[in-house]
């Protein structure tokens, strides 16, 4: 903890993550929590890939899948790149086993 005199003691924030309220630490403190500002960092990298191109999931470029023709999402272009399809595929289907 910091001593008394480094302390910040200003008035309660609204985290721009949760919105819960919190006293600040700092004065540029936005975040409540680390697992709050981890969070909105994480949200903050996959708007950048989706926007730029690259796959949310693994920032790779993204190798072009073909179309869906059937489901919930059918004709829709796919959100992730190939590779990540492929591991997400196998891996709900091991999870249903």
């Amino acid at each position: 903890m910091l001593p008394e005199q480094f302390e910040y003691h200003g008035p309660p924030k609204r985290c721009s993550y949760c919105g819960s309220e919190f006293m600040p630490i700092t004065v540029r403190q936005i975040y409540c929590t680390a697992q709050c500002n981890e969070r909105a960092k994480y949200e903050r990298k996959v708007k950048l890939r989706k926007k730029h191109g690259f796959c949310p999931q693994c920032g790779k470029e993204m190798i072009p899948a073909e179309i869906t023709k059937t489901g919930r999402k059918a004709g829709r272009k796919p959100s992730y790149c190939l590779n990540c399809q492929k591991y997400f595929q196998r891996r709900r289907s091991i999870c249903r086993k």
